[in-house]
């Protein structure tokens, strides 16, 4: 990806509209069982806090926040095939999910909607699931929902692994040099003004940014 602004500088810049964004999805999320071999299911429960108490401490954080982005090569609903490398450049939003997720299928509306509102050159989202079967569970799901945004096929978790995903759903943002700057656990209502606002100004300052170089 292009470096067009360091993680440091657009980390910086995006703080302050995304503590409200962050604060929005305290409380949001659910976990649903993961098919990953290997990986335990971690539920609120398991944590040595109580969950009202880890709320007002911490958002919900996943592991990859602050790394590179792992590289991924997967095939896409229409045929086609979708690597990192052919997003560069722009403010990415990658959602891991199944459509036996209940809570999946929930945020996909607002996923959709989101979609609609900042789909542009700066910015792309993606859909990675991790259906055993596309033709069968995941056509008919995104044809249904009018689903638009590019919806890959990981059916061997491959790329969810190395996403060190632990449920699912997780979101997660990556910016313009191919770093992870929120990895998001469990779904949310993502139309919801605050955090279209807050994405706005992620990609706002980056554009800014890249005009000036």
């Amino acid at each position: 990806m292009q470096n067009t602004q360091s993680y440091n500088e657009q980390r910086k810049s995006a703080l302050v509209p995304f503590v409200v964004f962050c604060v929005l999805l305290v409380g949001m999320y659910a976990y649903s069982k993961s098919d990953i071999a290997g990986r335990p299911e971690i539920r609120p429960a398991e944590t040595s806090a109580p969950q009202e108490q880890r709320a007002q401490k911490e958002p919900p954080t996943g592991p990859m926040a602050g790394k590179q982005a792992p590289d991924f090569d997967l095939p896409t609903l229409d045929g086609k095939r979708m690597k990192l490398a052919d997003l560069k450049g722009k403010l990415l939003f990658i959602n891991i999910w199944a459509t036996w997720c209940a809570p999946c299928r929930e945020e996909m509306p607002s996923m959709q909607n989101l979609y609609k509102q900042l789909n542009g050159p700066n910015f792309e989202m993606i859909g990675i699931s991790i259906d055993k079967d596309k033709e069968v569970s995941v056509a008919p799901f995104v044809k249904d929902l009018g689903i638009t945004f590019p919806i890959l096929f990981d059916p061997e978790s491959d790329t969810a692994k190395k996403y060190k995903i632990t449920g699912v759903p997780e979101t997660y943002l990556v910016i313009a040099d191919g770093t992870i700057i929120h990895h998001l656990i469990g779904p949310s209502k993502w139309d919801k003004p605050e955090i279209v606002e807050a994405l706005k100004g992620m990609i706002q300052s980056a554009d800014k940014k890249e005009k000036k170089n």
